[in-house]
């Protein structure tokens, strides 16, 4: 029970990554919002999951497109409502579609647009929002206090083997982003970044075989990474890695 009593908001939770890391607070006694965009009835799997793992949590789902300032402020009010604080948040929510590198004609407006503004935009506009909660956090608790703030990248921004190039390029972003957010606001909470490898997920079900192949071919381990291997890593950020402030932890089996 690391997480008692604590309350965790994990961005794009009802699937994948997202939910292996839900899973892994709630087994630790968090209490985990479970955001998602379009599939409320897996949100609500999600959440069923973590009713039966035995923690005392108070779990929910809240839809939210994070892409949208104005659906974010919107669920993280709910937040401030309902649970009067804010101890984790997780920006795991990603956008991508398969592209090849070679093919810059098919990287439209639109699917530059989105994938920015999920993957960069999102977790500015979640941290943002989180950062205002976290301080009421804060002063009900006391100055020793500190959130902790967790943004899922990738592996990619050093392999550039992934979906785009543009995704490739967004997740460097944010990247970016923790360690301005660390520097900057260190005094209210922990800023890392978690950069896994190729996993199976629905946002990669679009890769070929190949690739998985390939990516395999070249891991030391042997083997591809699981969401319960990136998740074990988000829990001892949040529940264990009380110093460590600034960093982008690869977890890809040594591939990059």
């Amino acid at each position: 029970m690391k997480l008692l009593g604590q309350i965790a908001v994990v961005t794009g939770g009802s699937s994948g990554l997202g939910r292996a890391i839900c899973e892994a607070f709630a087994a630790e006694g968090a209490s985990v919002i479970v955001n998602y965009r379009r599939s409320k009835s897996r949100a609500d799997e999600t959440v069923a999951a973590l009713n039966v793992l035995g923690a005392p949590g108070d779990h929910c789902t809240l839809r939210a497109d994070v892409s949208r300032r104005a659906d974010v402020e919107k669920l993280f009010s709910v937040v401030r409502r309902r649970y009067g604080r804010l101890d984790i948040l997780v920006n795991n929510a990603g956008a991508t579609k398969q592209v090849s590198f070679e093919q810059l004609d098919r990287l439209s407006d639109k699917m530059l647009d989105s994938i920015w503004a999920t993957n960069v935009k999102g977790p500015l506009y979640c941290t943002r929002a989180a950062l205002k909660l976290m301080k009421t956090t804060q002063r009900s608790v006391g100055p020793a206090w500190r959130g902790c703030v967790i943004t899922i990248g990738s592996n990619a921004v050093w392999t550039q083997n992934a979906s785009n190039m543009m995704y490739v390029v967004s997740k460097a972003a944010a990247h970016s982003l923790t360690h301005c957010l660390a520097k900057t606001f260190g005094s209210l909470a922990r800023f890392n970044a978690v950069a896994p490898g190729l996993n199976r997920t629905a946002l990669t079900a679009t890769a070929s075989r190949s690739r998985f192949e390939n990516v395999l071919a070249l891991t030391p381990l042997g083997r591809l990474s699981e969401p319960k291997d990136v998740a074990a890593v988000v829990l001892s950020l949040a529940a264990d890695m009380k110093f460590v402030n600034g960093q982008v932890i690869v977890v890809d089996g040594g591939r990059s």
